[in-house]
């Protein structure tokens, strides 16, 4: 394990284990009983000595893990900080959100994040066994430097036989914050589940506007829409929204033509039936992206037929379809506070031109927002620039 300065390093493990109080300084460490060398040995195994990292984490994995009583190996991911604020010229410092210092309130202080992994124990204790850490640069991704760190670590504990074929999927837990659904993308190949704590302002709903169980894309006649979306899968909001599909599902004629049928015609509920289905299409879609955004309205560019349609007609249903998938999973109406809904008639010509105006706007206001702290920021004021002296040039 250690490649160089092995008793010098082993005696100052022991020194550092066996100490009663916190270590204020290395020197202090060589009057242990445990460091039977000077403080000379001490530092030059400091700066000189090597440790076998490959060697360390293999021979933590071969250790025994955990027991528990129904046989499934539980490991736990999270970034713990060691705190260099006074460590001007260490290389590679981050800024990390700290808890409980000063006043209790949340703070930002440099030093070094390390991600690690380790396995948990049955019952409530805080003990744990280290599998594994890695140092978290300025320049890394956090999710893709823990999958790989995981993926590592099952990997050893597939090798020296923790676990096999037959038992148990590993159960992986992480904290809030991590992306989960990139997480078990990445570690879709392995034996493992992953388990994520959710933050307590998470926004969560349910499957909109249909019971579990039941088919949301058939309607009492039993017809069903066939067109497929680009990606070639049933079901997705380019199967059933857009005027074309409109038009594919009721088999023939024009959107124009179609939103003009009224409640006296024999197509009327037909005709209905397809506009509602399109418009819970956009609906649960625009719940999805809301549910992400959190935005305060939704502006929408469609037809004219779908956008102002005539009172009494089949297209009404399409922009009340919206509404309500939208209302069951936010509370979406004109009073204040609330989800606001808006159409607008737009060409088609004029979508793409329309959709980067509104993608402006977003960022715009987001801006807007942060700058007033309504986004919940509460960063305090900017230090000024200026000097005793005078501004600077």
């Amino acid at each position: 394990m250690f490649a160089t300065y092995r008793d010098a390093l082993l005696e100052l493990a022991d020194a550092v284990l066996c100490k009663q109080d916190r270590v204020h300084m290395l020197a202090e460490l060589s009057l242990e009983p445990e460091h039977r060398r000077g403080h000379g040995a001490l530092y030059g195994a400091v700066n000189c000595g090597r440790i076998d990292i490959a060697r360390l984490r293999w021979s933590l994995a071969c250790l025994p893990l955990p027991a528990w009583g129904d046989g499934r190996i539980r490991l736990a991911a999270d970034v713990s900080n060691w705190l260099r604020p006074d460590a001007a010229t260490s290389p590679d410092r981050l800024f990390c959100h700290c808890y409980a210092r000063g006043k209790g309130n949340a703070q930002m202080i440099p030093g070094w994040p390390y991600s690690l992994v380790v396995a948990l124990e049955p019952g409530r204790t805080s003990w744990t066994l280290p599998l594994d850490a890695v140092r978290l640069g300025p320049a890394d991704d956090a999710t893709a430097v823990t999958a790989a760190q995981v993926r590592e670590v099952v990997s050893r504990i597939i090798a020296t036989g923790h676990w096999r074929d037959g038992d148990p999927d590993i159960l992986v837990v992480f904290d809030a914050g991590y992306d989960l659904t990139r997480l078990a993308w990445l570690l879709a190949d392995l034996p493992v589940e992953v388990l994520g704590r959710l933050r307590s302002d998470r926004v969560m709903y349910f499957p909109v506007g249909f019971p579990i169980g039941k088919d949301p894309y058939s309607s009492a006649t039993g017809t069903r829409f066939k067109a497929r979306c680009l990606c070639g899968q049933l079901g997705h909001v380019n199967t059933l929204a857009p005027p074309r599909r409109i038009v594919e599902a009721f088999g023939g004629g024009t959107l124009e033509q179609i939103s003009q049928i009224s409640t006296g015609d024999p197509e009327f509920q037909r005709a209905q039936q397809v506009f509602k289905h399109g418009g819970a299409a956009l609906g649960r879609a625009l719940a999805h992206v809301s549910n992400t955004v959190n935005p305060s309205r939704v502006i929408m560019y469609l037809p004219a037929a779908l956008a102002d349609p005539e009172p009494d007609t089949t297209a009404t249903a399409y922009l009340g379809a919206v509404r309500q998938e939208l209302s069951y999973a936010f509370a979406a109406s004109d009073q204040p506070g609330y989800l606001r809904i808006r159409a607008f008639p737009a060409n088609p010509q004029d979508f793409a031109l329309l959709g980067a105006q509104a993608a402006a706007v977003c960022v715009l206001e987001s801006f807007i927002e942060h700058a007033l702290r309504l986004d919940g920021c509460k960063i305090g004021p900017r230090r000024s620039t200026t000097s005793s002296q005078g501004p600077a040039e």
